[in-house]
């Protein structure tokens, strides 16, 4: 009875042997991958380039087993993001596009998906809104259109946002100051042409006989004499006169034209004679005569009454006291 159970034991360990050797091997899959940058800096209200690494380094058994078929890329609201472009590969078996708020990158087949230490590259265009820190979700997946279940764990991307870099702003050139424009000089004043002189007219011919004036108390008034024409180089006197005025030709040789101004005993002036340059008989000419005149005349009338009161003297020096 006891060696039944026994052959019974090892009946069932030797099926379990054979069952064992006959199931196929079972598959050993170790899911892991990475992206980088996992930092990145960012500047706020400048748009900019991001480019990202997605890399699949898990371990599978069969290696046909361990495949990524997409990769999801999600922005946060503090950045605005613009665009996104495939770097590689480039011959279309992977696409990059704007989805909501991220980035899907995924092969267009099922044939491309990358397997052991392959990887895809892409980028985004960015501009930040906000200053600080953020963080970037990225996330694998197994199929080509971003579904579950996902690949391996996943990753996060931090940003930091900081202020704008302003551009130095280039020296303003100097101008040279403008040359100071010389004084403007005014014109010289154009000369007035002086006055031509009019020819002063000179007495032709024979001379003029010249009168002789008289106080009006004489007894004798002389008449004029006439003046006689002499000979180049002579000399002629004036006629003598008892008293009064005489006009007449110089008497000295040399004298030229001299006029000769005789005031007699009738004006109290005896033994007098004025000798005048002779002038033109023009404006000045008559204007002596004429002041000549004017003197007789004031002798003629003021003589008379000064001879008047020199012989009332007379006549009370002479009367007893």
């Amino acid at each position: 009875m006891r060696r039944r159970p026994r052959r019974l034991a090892w009946a069932i360990g030797l099926v379990s042997l054979v069952l064992v050797a006959a199931r196929p091997a079972a598959a050993v899959q170790v899911e892991l991958w990475t992206i980088t940058p996992l930092t990145f800096t960012a500047y706020a209200d400048q748009a900019q380039s991001v480019t990202f690494t997605a890399t699949n380094l898990s371990v599978a058994v069969p290696p046909s087993l361990g495949v990524i078929g997409c990769v999801r890329l999600n922005v946060p609201n503090s950045v605005t993001l613009n665009g996104a472009a495939m770097v590689s590969p480039t011959n279309g078996t992977w696409t990059a596009t704007v989805v909501g708020g991220g980035v899907t990158v995924s092969a267009t087949t099922m044939d491309a998906r990358i397997g052991f230490n392959a990887a895809v590259q892409f980028s985004i265009s960015i501009t930040p809104n906000q200053l600080g820190e953020f963080l970037f979700g990225a996330r694998a997946f197994e199929n080509t259109n971003c579904s579950a279940p996902q690949f391996g764990g996943s990753n996060n991307i931090a940003a930091t946002i900081v202020p704008p870099i302003l551009p130095t702003a280039s020296p303003i050139p100097t101008v040279p100051p403008l040359p100071t424009p010389l004084p403007t000089v005014p014109p010289l004043p154009t000369a007035l042409p002086l006055p031509t002189p009019a020819p002063t007219a000179r007495p032709t011919g024979g001379a003029s006989p010249t009168p002789v004036a008289s106080p009006p108390d004489a007894s004798a008034r002389p008449s004029p004499t006439p003046r006689s024409s002499t000979a180049p180089g002579s000399s002629t006197a004036p006629a003598e006169s008892a008293g009064g005025l005489t006009l007449g030709p110089g008497g000295q040789q040399g004298a030229g034209d001299d006029l000769l101004v005789d005031i007699g005993t009738g004006t109290g002036l005896d033994g007098i004679v004025w000798t005048v340059p002779a002038v033109a008989l023009g404006s000045p000419g008559i204007a002596l005569i004429l002041w000549i005149a004017i003197q007789t005349a004031s002798g003629v009338v003021w003589l008379p009454w000064v001879r008047r009161l020199r012989r009332t003297r007379r006549e009370r020096s002479r009367s007893p006291a």
